[in-house]
């Protein structure tokens, strides 16, 4: 198409394009005709079959004979049979030749190249009826042909009208385009006249050399102005670049540090939780100082709380770094899950019932057992912080490679917006959350980094005040 002007090339797409949509009209137009025909047919069948069942149920009900209501359907030229079945799907009535359907799925099937109505109706005692009516489709049949000619029409039209529109399109829009570029091509050359646009060489469309030289000078000072805006947005998206490069350097050194301070931090904490336990110990022994062991229980108590954020911390800023090394061995599910579940019972509140149901088939899996614990320990923990009362359910399906736990409450639940965010970092659900129920938000985050890690996702469910389902699932090493 390389030596074929632009108005030849512009008719010949459309025209191209107006063939194969008058194809796909003349096959798909016939089909969509066809489904709405037998639409049309089986809604007012139906119809006619929802009249005379309420017909037989008036007449059931009053003790009278069904037959006078089911020859209502004789006035329908479509009607092949009627049958009555009762409740064991015996005839009770039938007119016609009717075969045995038996109960079908809906209200109206196809059956044998007939069309059945079934409708239900009440009997006394509660049990109730069926009235089948079978419908010839050969009024749809004989539509076919009339559909295709319709279509045919149709498809005529549209090839019609496509091709009479790529003609005089070709003419009104390339055309003008066309003698545009050419004069374009000729300004360029030292030309400025515009005789080989078509239009006449008068005066007024003879172009001076002073409006030339305007024209060029316009035509470079928008070059000018497109050439710094395009040099202005370079600088801006290079200083972004910038900027994003040093955002993520930041962020890679404040995770290493975090990684590297891991002993210093716990250390300390360690030494004082170990401090307490033996003061505590010994003032237990110490007659008169028995009122100290309830303080050193409290400073045992939130020292351990203060290790324990120190640890999500550090993990956290573990992931983020790549410093988060696994240990992928192959581990007993119900007994890790077991002592787990153990660690976590006394976090849960008087009044709530901590389950777990493991499926037939959870036995060894392999995966890192110590992420698996925290994995779940954290979703226990925000379980038991949530529910006040009700239950906390733990269940475990193993199954083609692959471990499925499911941890639900009873607890408040979430909205959807806050199911969106809850598992991003130093995030709560509400404003109120960290106030009400304490935390820091670093739990559910943890969660979702550890099954990224052993190859697997976690998902959430929750209807605010039913409660939630926290859905993790593993692939095995």
């Amino acid at each position: 198409m390389g030596g074929w002007s632009l108005r030849s090339k512009f008719t010949g797409m459309v025209v191209l394009l107006i063939a194969i949509t008058t194809a796909v009209l003349w096959l798909v137009l016939p089909v969509r005709l066809g489904e709405i025909a037998y639409e049309t047919f089986a809604d007012r069948a139906l119809s006619t079959t929802s009249l005379v069942a309420h017909s037989a149920e008036r007449a059931i009900a009053d003790g009278r004979d069904v037959g006078p209501a089911l020859e209502a359907f004789r006035d329908a030229d479509e009607v092949l049979w009627v049958q009555l079945l009762g409740p064991d799907l015996e005839p009770l009535v039938r007119l016609g030749e009717a075969p045995r359907v038996g109960r079908m799925a809906g209200e109206v099937g196809l059956v044998d190249g007939v069309a059945v109505t079934q409708l239900g109706v009440p009997m006394p005692g509660g049990e109730v009826a069926l009235i089948q009516a079978g419908w010839s489709l050969e009024s749809l049949a004989a539509g076919k042909a009339e559909h295709r000619r319709v279509a045919l029409g149709v498809s005529l039209l549209w090839l019609v009208l496509g091709v009479a529109f790529a003609q005089f399109g070709g003419m009104l829009l390339i055309a003008p385009i066309s003698r545009v570029a050419d004069a374009a091509r000729r300004v360029a050359d030292g030309d400025t006249s515009v005789e080989a646009m078509g239009f006449t060489a008068s005066p007024e469309w003879r172009l001076s050399a002073d409006e030339t030289q305007r024209l060029r000078a316009a035509v470079q000072d928008m070059a000018c102005e497109l050439g710094q805006r395009f040099e202005v947005a370079q600088a801006a998206l290079q200083t972004a670049e910038i900027a994003q490069r040093e955002a993520a350097d930041a962020s890679a050194m404040k995770s290493s540090f975090l990684a590297n301070m891991s002993h210093e931090l716990r250390t300390p904490l360690n030494a004082v939780i170990g401090y307490t336990e033996l003061l505590a110990e010994e003032c237990a022994e110490i007659e008169g100082a028995e009122l100290l062991v309830g303080d050193l229980a409290r400073i045992e108590s939130s020292s351990r709380h203060l290790l324990g954020l120190i640890n999500n911390i550090l993990d956290l800023a573990k992931v983020e770094s790549g410093k988060m090394e696994l240990c992928l061995e192959d581990i007993d599910v119900r007994s890790v899950l077991d002592d787990t579940l153990e660690t976590a019972r006394p976090l849960v509140r008087p009044g709530v019932v901590l389950e777990s149901s493991f499926a037939p088939g959870v036995a060894s899996f392999r995966t890192d057992g110590t992420r698996l614990r925290q994995i779940t320990l954290n979703l226990l923990s925000n379980a038991a912080k949530f529910t006040s009362h009700g239950r906390i359910m733990v269940s475990v399906v193993q199954r083609d490679g692959e471990l499925v736990l499911e941890v639900a409450d009873t607890g408040i639940g979430m909205d959807e917006a806050q199911q969106k965010s809850v598992f991003d970092a130093f995030v709560q659900a509400r404003a109120s959350t960290s106030r009400d129920y304490g935390g820091t938000g670093l739990g559910l985050a943890l969660v979702r980094e550890f099954s990224r890690m052993l190859g697997g996702s976690v998902e959430v469910e929750s209807e605010q005040g039913q409660g939630t389902t926290f859905r993790v699932t593993l692939m095995a090493a």
